[in-house]
């Protein structure tokens, strides 16, 4: 992974996001936006990473 941490018990976290990248145009879903919020350090960056590489696994970019 890079370098990256493992993510651990993000199941619903991922879960949700994952939702999204099924409601994407070409999916036959609308468009999306997804706004991650939350306290400094609590892996807001390591999880939209793995958001974006399972939107590059899907061929979106």
């Amino acid at each position: 992974m890079g370098g990256m941490t493992p993510l651990v018990s993000r199941a619903a976290e991922l879960s949700r996001l994952e939702a999204v990248l099924d409601r994407v145009p070409g999916s036959g879903g609308g468009p999306s936006l997804v706004d991650l919020t939350g306290a400094a350090g609590i892996g807001k960056s390591r999880i939209m990473a793995e958001f974006c590489r399972r939107a590059e696994d899907r061929g979106m970019n």
